[in-house]
Protein backbone atom coordinates (compact mmCIF):
# COMPACT_ATOMS: atom_id res chain seq x y z
CA UNK A 1 0.00 0.00 0.00
CA UNK A 2 1.40 3.19 -1.03
CA UNK A 3 2.23 6.37 1.86
CA UNK A 4 -0.74 8.54 0.33
CA UNK A 5 -3.58 6.19 0.12
CA UNK A 6 -2.55 4.87 4.05
CA UNK A 7 -2.36 8.26 5.03
CA UNK A 8 -6.28 8.97 4.01
CA UNK A 9 -7.72 6.11 5.70
CA UNK A 10 -8.90 6.68 9.28
CA UNK A 11 -7.25 3.68 11.10
CA UNK A 12 -10.51 3.75 14.13
CA UNK A 13 -12.92 3.44 11.35
CA UNK A 14 -10.82 0.55 10.24
CA UNK A 15 -10.54 -0.92 13.32
CA UNK A 16 -14.33 -0.08 14.33
CA UNK A 17 -15.26 -1.92 10.73
CA UNK A 18 -13.10 -5.14 11.56
CA UNK A 19 -14.69 -5.61 14.84
CA UNK A 20 -18.40 -5.41 13.64
CA UNK A 21 -17.11 -8.19 10.60
CA UNK A 22 -15.41 -10.62 13.64
CA UNK A 23 -19.24 -9.77 15.34
CA UNK A 24 -21.22 -10.80 11.93
CA UNK A 25 -19.09 -13.49 11.88
CA UNK A 26 -19.33 -14.99 15.75
CA UNK A 27 -23.50 -14.11 14.88
CA UNK A 28 -23.28 -16.00 11.38
CA UNK A 29 -21.13 -18.89 12.78
CA UNK A 30 -22.74 -19.92 15.98
CA UNK A 31 -25.78 -21.83 14.18
CA UNK A 32 -23.19 -24.23 12.61
CA UNK A 33 -22.92 -25.82 15.68
CA UNK A 34 -26.15 -27.16 16.13
CA UNK A 35 -29.64 -26.11 16.19
CA UNK A 36 -30.45 -24.54 19.10
CA UNK A 37 -34.81 -25.75 19.86
CA UNK A 38 -34.91 -22.68 22.02
CA UNK A 39 -35.09 -18.76 22.05
CA UNK A 40 -31.14 -17.96 22.09
CA UNK A 41 -32.58 -14.57 23.76
CA UNK A 42 -34.54 -16.29 26.51
CA UNK A 43 -33.37 -16.46 29.53
CA UNK A 44 -35.02 -18.68 31.02
CA UNK A 45 -34.04 -21.37 28.14
CA UNK A 46 -30.68 -20.40 27.62
CA UNK A 47 -27.08 -20.07 29.24
CA UNK A 48 -25.89 -16.61 29.86
CA UNK A 49 -22.79 -16.99 27.62
CA UNK A 50 -24.89 -17.73 24.72
CA UNK A 51 -27.42 -15.13 25.56
CA UNK A 52 -24.33 -12.73 25.76
CA UNK A 53 -22.93 -13.77 22.68
CA UNK A 54 -26.50 -13.39 20.59
CA UNK A 55 -27.02 -10.10 22.58
CA UNK A 56 -23.29 -8.43 21.05
CA UNK A 57 -23.93 -9.49 17.86
CA UNK A 58 -26.45 -7.58 17.34
CA UNK A 59 -24.26 -4.28 17.59
CA UNK A 60 -22.78 -5.50 14.83
CA UNK A 61 -25.11 -4.26 11.77
CA UNK A 62 -26.20 -1.56 13.36
CA UNK A 63 -22.23 -0.42 13.72
CA UNK A 64 -21.14 -1.38 10.13
CA UNK A 65 -24.42 0.53 8.32
CA UNK A 66 -23.33 3.40 10.49
CA UNK A 67 -19.87 3.27 9.20
CA UNK A 68 -21.12 2.93 5.80
CA UNK A 69 -23.07 6.48 6.37
CA UNK A 70 -19.44 7.90 7.75
CA UNK A 71 -17.67 6.82 5.14
CA UNK A 72 -20.24 8.15 2.72
CA UNK A 73 -19.87 11.55 4.19
CA UNK A 74 -16.86 11.16 4.14
CA UNK A 75 -16.00 10.18 0.52
CA UNK A 76 -18.55 13.60 -0.68
CA UNK A 77 -15.78 15.86 1.96
CA UNK A 78 -13.04 14.27 -0.41
CA UNK A 79 -14.91 14.60 -3.89
CA UNK A 80 -16.24 18.29 -3.19
CA UNK A 81 -19.57 17.85 -4.60
CA UNK A 82 -22.90 15.57 -3.57
CA UNK A 83 -22.79 14.86 -7.05
CA UNK A 84 -19.69 14.01 -7.68
CA UNK A 85 -20.03 11.52 -4.85
CA UNK A 86 -23.22 10.39 -6.43
CA UNK A 87 -22.06 9.88 -9.13
CA UNK A 88 -19.25 7.47 -7.80
CA UNK A 89 -21.28 5.95 -5.48
CA UNK A 90 -24.34 5.42 -7.09
CA UNK A 91 -22.91 2.54 -10.21
CA UNK A 92 -21.12 0.69 -7.25
CA UNK A 93 -24.32 0.50 -4.89
CA UNK A 94 -26.02 -1.04 -8.47
CA UNK A 95 -23.31 -3.17 -8.78
CA UNK A 96 -23.75 -4.44 -5.41
CA UNK A 97 -27.17 -5.18 -5.79
CA UNK A 98 -26.64 -6.91 -9.41
CA UNK A 99 -24.08 -8.96 -7.29
CA UNK A 100 -26.43 -9.89 -4.91
CA UNK A 101 -29.59 -10.70 -7.21
CA UNK A 102 -27.03 -13.17 -9.33
CA UNK A 103 -24.09 -14.37 -8.00
CA UNK A 104 -25.18 -14.66 -4.36
CA UNK A 105 -28.79 -15.91 -5.02
CA UNK A 106 -27.06 -18.50 -7.38
CA UNK A 107 -25.09 -19.89 -5.32
CA UNK A 108 -26.87 -20.26 -2.17
CA UNK A 109 -30.18 -20.76 -3.29
CA UNK A 110 -29.18 -23.66 -5.71
CA UNK A 111 -29.14 -22.42 -8.94
CA UNK A 112 -32.25 -20.15 -9.00
CA UNK A 113 -32.21 -16.56 -8.63
CA UNK A 114 -35.56 -15.99 -7.41
CA UNK A 115 -34.79 -19.03 -4.86
CA UNK A 116 -34.03 -22.69 -4.45
CA UNK A 117 -36.06 -25.51 -3.27
CA UNK A 118 -38.68 -24.15 -0.55
CA UNK A 119 -37.40 -26.61 1.86
CA UNK A 120 -34.16 -24.77 1.71
CA UNK A 121 -35.76 -21.19 2.12
CA UNK A 122 -37.65 -22.28 5.04
CA UNK A 123 -34.38 -23.80 6.82
CA UNK A 124 -32.41 -20.78 6.03
CA UNK A 125 -34.95 -18.23 7.63
CA UNK A 126 -35.32 -20.94 10.50
CA UNK A 127 -31.44 -20.64 10.74
CA UNK A 128 -31.69 -16.82 11.09
CA UNK A 129 -34.49 -16.93 13.19
CA UNK A 130 -33.80 -15.60 17.01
Amino acid sequence: MSDERQRSRIDSIDLLRGIAMLLMLLDHTRQLYGPTPYAVLDLSQTSPQLFLTRWTTHLAAPVFIFLAGVSVYLYEQKAGSRARASKFLLPRGLWLILLQVTVVNLSWQGGSLLGGDPKDVDRWKNCCEL
